[in-house]
């Protein structure tokens, strides 16, 4: 189940002591989630994930669907016949003339280019647009339901991550900046990051 925003700034008004939001506004503590949610998916791209049809076009290069950041894995074709990642390097050493083998109706292998995540290859190429089932890591945001696309198990994550932001803002007092450390230690230990 997604982590609805209301939820979040509910949260965050208790521990702020600023449930009208009158010194941290909620177009800042929703900015922070979605910074949040970023951090979140960085450390663990499945949270972000989602699995859904995509159509390729008619060539080796492929771009992932718009409000899509990048690949992380390619199931099967439509038919069900499975798809296997590949390395570029070994392709190239292995199948050198890959890029320029006869076309075919199915995908056998997809790689990606860490260094271009938006884009990535397929082999053989398809003859024309098929469809095949991948699992891409979502942009983060809140989407048109007020909502942010993780599961709830992250909440407390989020606010802690909000809260030490808004605290961060105001730490020129120390004890705001003890409060903004302190969250954000409870955030970084929550999505296991180093602290």
């Amino acid at each position: 189940m997604p982590i609805t925003v209301s939820d979040i700034l509910s949260r965050t008004d208790d521990l702020l002591l600023d449930p009208e939001r009158a010194r941290w506004t909620e177009a800042e503590r929703c900015a922070w989630m979605v910074d949040a949610f970023r951090l979140i998916v960085t450390a663990h791209p499945q949270s972000g994930s989602i699995t859904e049809p995509i159509t390729l076009a008619s060539t080796i290069e492929q771009s992932i669907p718009t409000g899509r950041r990048r690949l992380l894995d390619v199931l099967h074709n439509a038919n069900g016949q499975p798809v296997s990642v590949a390395d570029i390097a070994q392709m190239d050493m292995h199948r050198p003339g890959w890029r320029m083998n006869a076309p075919s109706m199915h995908i056998r292998h997809f790689m990606v280019d860490e260094k271009d995540p938006r884009r990535f290859y397929v082999w053989p190429r398809p003859i024309m647009q098929i469809s095949v089932t991948a699992v891409l890591e979502i942009e983060p945001g809140i989407d048109g339901n007020n909502m942010l696309p993780l599961e709830a198990i992250y909440t407390p994550a989020v606010v802690d991550y909000v809260c030490s932001r808004c605290y961060a803002k105001d730490a020129e007092d120390a004890a705001n900046a003890a409060r903004a450390v302190s969250h954000y230690q409870a955030f970084a230990q929550a999505i296991g990051l180093a602290a």
